[in-house]
């Protein structure tokens, strides 16, 4: 919701490659198999 706030115009397949592309990488201990080991940051938002 707050990537959608900053744009509004923005397609789901954009809003999901942001996120991912600035989650905080390895940081999750024993995150399980399969696991992306990303933790949802929000802090690119904030310019």
């Amino acid at each position: 919701m707050l990537h959608l706030g900053a744009d509004p115009g923005a397609a789901p397949v954009d809003v999901s490659k942001e996120l991912t592309d600035n989650a905080l990488k390895d940081i999750v201990h024993n995150p399980g198999e399969g696991s992306p080991n990303l933790l949802l940051g929000n802090q690119f938002l904030q310019g």
